[in-house]
């Protein structure tokens, strides 16, 4: 049995579905429930990292051994990766070009966040070049002023601390987050989705939505993938670029991550649709994706380039950072 790790945008979906094609293999997408029901069916249950590995390993013994049980995209960082080991299985964690993958979260979830979910995630698809460049004066000010407010943050916390009063105001914060969640379910619900224009929002609120949206996708791609380089040999990587791009080298992936390898027939299945990959963004190209982007945004990008281990990894995947 095998588990893929991946926050998502790297291919997982269209991974699983390839993996899928070999017959002696079953591997399931963005579930943690067993059998893999989506999160909204009146089934579905969250099972924890103990019970969803011994139901991959159930299903591998109800077989007699003929097929290879596996997943992807349910379980983020290293959360499966000590119980998986421990019952003899394979893990493994896919990275991707952290510029193209930030993108692809940003174009994912802007819409979502401007309008606090009524439109989805990858429900509409947009170029947003003409965005940051009119917006970037506002965003670099905004991205400025909050990280002055976070300086200041970090000494009212040192206060709170030395006070003991931090656990208190965790607690009142909880609640207040939880009444706020319930409040914009209800003027959701109140809204319709066909009267939506997203550009019809005030300009400071899609500053704000822009710049907490790029923070989300930063926060998702670097500490995960800060996470799994601290905790995984370099052979339990696998690169997005290589394994979408080469039969050859998705082949030797599958191997790796299987033991089984698939015939020409198999592989001409699996490559036959040519936009296989990064179906969240419009723009494709690095360089043209980080020239677009304000200079508050390459700003936050370059506070977590500052950690060496980070920047000496993604070198060693020969991802270009600037």
């Amino acid at each position: 049995m095998f588990y893929i790790s991946s926050q998502g945008h790297s291919a997982t979906a269209w991974l699983s579905r390839s993996l899928n094609v070999h017959p002696n293999i079953v591997c399931w997408h963005g579930s943690r429930s067993l059998p893999p029901y989506a999160t909204n069916d009146q089934y579905y249950r969250n099972f924890s990292v103990k019970e969803f590995v011994s139901g991959l390993q159930s299903c591998e013994k109800n077989t007699f051994g003929q097929k290879v049980f596996g997943a992807t995209h349910g379980f983020y960082g290293i959360a499966i990766k000590q119980e998986i080991e421990k019952k003899g299985g394979n893990f493994f964690a896919i990275f991707r070009h952290p510029y193209a993958k930030i993108n692809s979260i940003f174009s994912a979830y802007y819409p979502y966040k401007l309008t606090k979910g009524i439109i989805g995630t990858d429900e509409i698809k947009l170029d947003y070049s003409n965005f940051f460049t009119e917006f970037s004066e506002k965003i670099n000010q905004k991205c400025f002023d909050l990280e002055n407010k976070k300086k200041k943050k970090e000494k009212i916390k040192y206060l709170l601390r030395k006070s003991n009063l931090l656990a208190h105001a965790k607690i009142i914060n909880k609640y207040f987050i939880k009444y706020k969640n319930k409040l914009k379910i209800k003027q959701k619900n109140l809204i319709k989705k066909d009267t939506i224009d997203i550009n019809s929002y005030p300009d400071n609120k899609k500053v704000d939505s822009a710049i907490d949206t790029f923070m989300h996708a930063c926060i998702r791609t670097f500490e995960t993938d800060l996470e799994l380089i601290n905790n995984c040999s370099f052979d339990q990587i696998l690169q997005m670029e290589e394994f979408t791009s080469s039969k050859k080298k998705f082949n030797m992936i599958l191997k790796k991550v299987t033991g089984f390898e698939m015939n020409s027939k198999q592989l001409e299945q699996v490559f036959k649709n040519k936009n296989h990959i990064n179906i969240h963004s419009v723009k494709k190209n690095i360089n043209e994706i980080y020239k677009t982007w304000p200079d508050g945004f390459k700003n936050i990008i370059q506070q977590y380039l500052l950690n060496k281990k980070l920047k000496r990894f993604y070198n060693k995947l020969n991802y270009i950072i600037d």
